[in-house]
């Protein structure tokens, strides 16, 4: 006559099935919680009854723990290399930025030095005040905007700096 199962064994077993149907969960943070569960449940009841947590029920729960905590771990690299592959197309797109911004800061440079050139040669001759006042004006308007553009380049420098941190912190 077959050995009746033990509401033990029978407990085993159902905390071996039900590991087993969580190992293809992709709730990575609530399944890894109900997992924790049983294995507190399963250390419970093998410290109760250790011929019943051995053997081929325990090699089947490990089993189904590993596996899933071995499919967590892969979909986390794989996040993870993701976003490092997001934060390096992110820094390169705003190295191409600051190259942008410096070479209009040089642009800007250039003008304001034709600016105040002009402003020399101008002087006594007809209209003057007038022309002073308009190349005044656009040297006023120019410096401004290089002042805005070098403000833009520090900050992004400054994020390039965070974001370079954040993504070697990664690999």
């Amino acid at each position: 006559m077959a050995d009746p199962v033990t509401p033990s064994m029978s407990e085993a077993l159902a905390l071996v099935e039900e590991a087993e149907a969580l190992a293809g969960s992709e709730d990575w943070l609530g399944t890894a919680r109900r997992m924790r569960r049983l294995l507190a449940r399963w250390r419970t009841l093998e410290a109760a009854h250790p011929s019943l947590c051995s053997g081929e029920p325990a090699a089947r729960f490990r089993a189904a723990q590993q596996m899933f905590m071995e499919r967590r771990a892969t979909y986390y690299q794989q996040g993870n290399a993701r976003k490092g592959e997001g934060l390096q197309r992110r820094l390169e797109r705003m190295q191409e930025e600051i190259v942008v911004l410096e070479r209009e800061i040089l642009r800007h440079a250039r003008a304001e030095r034709e600016c105040e050139e002009r402003l020399r040669v101008c002087a006594g001759r007809e209209h003057e005040g007038e022309i002073r006042a308009f190349l005044l004006e656009a040297l006023r308007s120019l410096r401004e905007e290089t002042g805005r553009k070098e403000a833009a380049l520090r900050r992004l420098e400054q994020s390039v700096g965070g974001l370079a941190a954040r993504y070697h912190g990664i690999e």
